[in-house]
């Protein structure tokens, strides 16, 4: 949700890379999230390009989600200084980084 915040609209194919997962994926969850009432179809360039955006419902349940988000955080990094909080988040995007080109593992 916080993606499709971001960027206004966008299609699933932009989530599925953004989240580096299999489009079948992203599609079932974008249509469990329209159920909901959280995101909703708008038309794209032509009638295959699937293009969400947040309802207003998916607004107000996303930033009471980040709202506990970042409260979570502040508890999880209270005692870490700036820079080891900068070292720390360097870190993990170096491991997700790692995970998203892990197909080489056995090579």
């Amino acid at each position: 949700m916080e993606f499709i915040k971001n960027s206004g609209t966008c299609t699933l194919v932009d989530i599925s890379r953004y989240l580096s997962i299999k489009k079948p994926s992203v599609t079932t969850t974008i249509d469990l999230l329209e159920q909901k009432g959280f995101v909703e179809q708008i038309p794209g360039k032509d009638r295959r390009e699937k293009r969400v955006r947040l309802t207003d419902r998916g607004r107000e349940v996303f930033l009471a989600w980040r709202g506990a988000l970042d409260e979570v955080e502040r508890h999880l990094l209270k005692g870490l200084s700036d820079e080891e909080q900068g070292t720390l988040l360097h870190s993990l995007r170096t491991i997700a980084n790692n995970l998203r080109t892990g197909s080489n593992l056995h090579e």
